[in-house]
């Protein structure tokens, strides 16, 4: 059988980018991060500019101020299980909708300027070492949230939920794991968590 390099591999995916916007925002006194105004339009605009063009598709996960998100023309999904159950809820939810994917590719909305190679390197690990999932290394830090995830997972997180789950570091350890080194741009995943971070 011939042997197809990685990026190639990653191409034949069905790619989907969940763009995680469904927390709390306790950090920031309960404000709603994605709307937040960022660079001259929102946080959550300036990470759909960088994320969709690297995928097939992408949804945005979130719980409230449903009627603004839906202005920005990308399918809206609210979790299934209630009281802000943390962002594998968000996941799962986004994973059991109508939207059909090989690998799911996640990011959170407070970091404003994800990688633009961020899904094509995190999926060409997945699909060449066949791994379950595989997550970003700053260099300093484990980004578990930016990550790229088989669908075939989907069972396994609707399980740990189930069980009482909700620890994303926790889930992974359940997964066949890999971390990717993104330490030559860790400046793309830096986070809004307080006001003082805005630009």
């Amino acid at each position: 059988m011939k042997a197809y390099p990685a990026h190639a591999i990653m191409i034949a995916m069905k790619t989907l980018a969940i763009i995680l916007a469904g927390g709390q925002g306790l950090r920031l006194g309960g404000i709603d991060k994605g709307l937040l105004p960022y660079a001259g339009s929102t946080l959550i605009e300036t990470i759909l500019a960088v994320i969709s063009p690297q995928v097939d598709q992408t949804v945005i996960s979130c719980n409230r101020n449903l009627e603004q998100y839906q202005q920005f023309g990308y399918p809206i999904i609210t979790d299934t299980l209630s009281g802000y159950q943390g962002p594998l809820a968000g996941i799962a939810a986004a994973l059991s909708g109508k939207q059909q994917c090989d690998v799911a590719i996640t990011l959170p909305c407070d970091s404003p300027n994800p990688p633009e190679d961020l899904a094509l390197k995190l999926g060409s690990q997945l699909a060449d070492d066949n791994y379950d999932l595989c997550y970003a290394w700053d260099g300093n830090r484990d980004q578990y949230l930016f990550s790229a995830m088989h669908y075939r997972c989907r069972a396994q997180l609707e399980d740990y939920l189930a069980r009482g789950g909700r620890s994303v570091k926790g889930f992974h350890q359940r997964l066949r794991c890999k971390r990717v080194d993104f330490s030559s741009q860790p400046q793309r995943f830096i986070n809004i968590n307080a006001p003082a971070d805005l630009p």
